[in-house]
């Protein structure tokens, strides 16, 4: 009698469990864009794999200092010239129409507001 670990069958559960995953996955894409179920068949999610900028910095390390410098000023941007400031707003226009403005209370007379010019 053989007490072996039965590959194909953890290899069945681990597809199964992959699948489900993979199905809450799309229930839930479809449900925060508020779409129905099997109408946008091909929402799917995607992992990253590499090493990275950060284990591109370490190989470059481990080959020299030069290298490593190098690869750092070209990953962050270092050395780079500085964004150029923005150019200042350009200064409100004064508008040249003027309007008369007239104010009345609530039984309908006229209240009696100078102009700008008259007032002191």
């Amino acid at each position: 009698m053989s007490t072996g670990i039965d590959k194909q069958a953890l290899y069945g559960d681990f597809r199964d469990s992959q699948k489900w995953q993979q199905n809450l996955h799309r229930k839930a894409a479809h449900k925060s864009l508020d779409i129905p179920d099997g109408e946008l068949g091909n929402i799917s999610t995607t992992t990253k794999t590499g090493i990275g900028a950060l284990g591109a910095v370490g190989i470059a390390a481990a080959a020299g200092l030069p290298t490593a410098a190098l690869c750092a000023a070209i990953l962050f941007g270092l050395g780079r010239a500085a964004p150029a400031a923005l150019p200042a707003a350009p200064a409100a226009a004064v508008p040249d129409t003027e309007y008369d403005v007239r104010f009345y209370d609530k039984d309908g007379k006229l209240i009696e507001v100078p102009h700008i010019s008259r007032k002191k």
